[in-house]
């Protein structure tokens, strides 16, 4: 016998009270029609409440998005800089650690010490270490001429071996508490008698050589590129990434010396980001974070978009000189542009292969970026966009926006 849910009771040839007596034990393991369909519907509820967890919780996918219907605005202040950045900001360290340090199972900086490569002689900075309000100021009033640079570390993710790493990465909350240390940092500099200028001397974001697939991931190019943005716009002059290569937050793989995906978004950023920093601006989600520079070595401005959201965003960027919206000036701004019609804008956007945010592979524009057989880094090759159409910013992207046809005073 098979009753409705697929049980079964004994279908041998028994007869009198035993095969009775059997048949009857069997039937109390066996579902009635109507305990197997409560046992479907419990099943389904406990399906559909996996599927809510894994939508709400975890990060390192993009399986479902929605998209907002209408665009928010980036206003971009462009009548003065509120900073400049060095020609050499993007700046990367060098450890002395040796191949025995080991941190949460993995041995992660091998023969990646200074120890072991030929270096000329390097500049001394000083204090280094966490940013101390009254240790800094005590610092530099007793030492005013002799300090060219004043640097401090950045680990504000805390260690490496937090398991909710991708979860701070992914809040603003966290990303926006940093924010006093720069800003005390610059006010420090202002007030004071001395010349020196501010760096980050060494930032690795999570201590203790960083987390494997997380720091090493394209999740880190959205805590690192707003590292980049928010340091500049408090007139940082160098943020020194930690490491080139070592660790597990190494801007190249230890063992194959490949990039990263850090080091594609540090070569954007070199790139197209230029010296003056301007202000931004943003009304919409809190998930978007908005930086913009004058563009480097071309005509117009770069804006910096970082999508912390499962949510696609619509974006207009919009100029202003003294309260005005700025002029676009299509033939001067496209000098250097290899677009071929008026109004248009380049735009390179970043994402992960696959939507895995732990992914080591980074794609731009949809094409993933690898080194050929010589080694030679890929062309980084630009979207060319309507100027009237919004940028469309993808859930858990990243997006540089180079409009070289518009002009603000912050950058003639």
């Amino acid at each position: 016998m098979e009753c409705v849910c697929g049980c079964t009771t004994e279908s041998t040839q028994t007869s009198g009270i035993q095969h009775r007596h059997r048949h009857r034990i069997r039937n109390r393991y066996c579902c009635t029609g109507f305990m197997c369909e409560i046992m479907r519907s419990l099943v389904l509820l406990f399906f559909v409440f996996c599927w809510l967890y894994e939508v709400t919780h975890c990060r390192n996918s993009i399986s479902v998005a929605s998209q907002s219907t209408a665009a928010d605005t980036v206003f971009v202040n462009g009548t003065a800089a509120i900073g400049s950045i060095d020609d050499d900001f993007v700046c990367a360290t060098l450890d002395w650690w040796p191949p025995e340090k080991c941190d949460y199972g993995t041995c992660s900086w091998g023969n990646a010490s200074l120890l072991n490569l030929v270096s000329p002689k390097p500049l001394v900075l000083a204090p280094g270490g966490f940013f101390d309000s009254k240790w800094f100021s005590d610092f530099v009033h007793k030492a005013p001429q002799s300090v060219q640079v004043l640097t401090h570390h950045i680990y504000n993710l805390g260690p490496g071996s937090a398991t909710d790493l991708v979860d701070k990465i992914l809040n603003p909350s966290v990303l926006d508490g940093i924010s006093k240390t720069f800003s005390d940092l610059q006010m420090l500099v202002k007030s004071s008698h001395t010349s020196a200028v501010a760096w980050v001397g060494e930032s690795g974001g999570a201590y203790n050589s960083g987390h494997n697939l997380v720091t090493s991931a394209f999740v880190f190019s959205f805590w690192y590129l707003d590292q980049l943005g928010m340091s500049a716009s408090y007139d940082t002059k160098t943020y020194c990434r930690q490491t080139l290569i070592g660790g597990n937050y190494g801007l190249l793989d230890i063992n194959t010396f490949k990039p990263n995906p850090d080091y594609y978004s540090a070569l954007l950023w070199q790139r197209l980001m230029g010296n003056n920093v301007l202000s931004t601006s943003f009304s919409g989600t809190k998930k978007l974070r908005t930086y913009a520079h004058c563009s480097k070595k071309t005509q117009g401005i770069t804006v910096l978009l970082i999508n912390l959201g499962n949510t696609t965003v619509q974006v207009d960027v919009s100029t202003k000189n003294g309260g005005s919206r700025s002029t676009l000036n299509f033939k001067e701004g496209l000098k250097d542009s290899k677009a071929t019609k008026n109004d248009v804008r380049e735009e390179y956007h970043i994402t992960a292969k696959d939507g895995d945010l732990l992914s080591r592979v980074i794609l731009l524009n949809g094409k993933e970026l690898t080194v050929n057989s010589a080694g030679q880094i890929p062309s980084l090759e630009p979207m060319i966009v309507e100027i009237s159409d919004p940028t469309s910013v993808a859930p858990f992207s990243i997006v540089f926006v180079h409009i070289p046809n518009i002009t603000v005073p912050a950058c003639k």
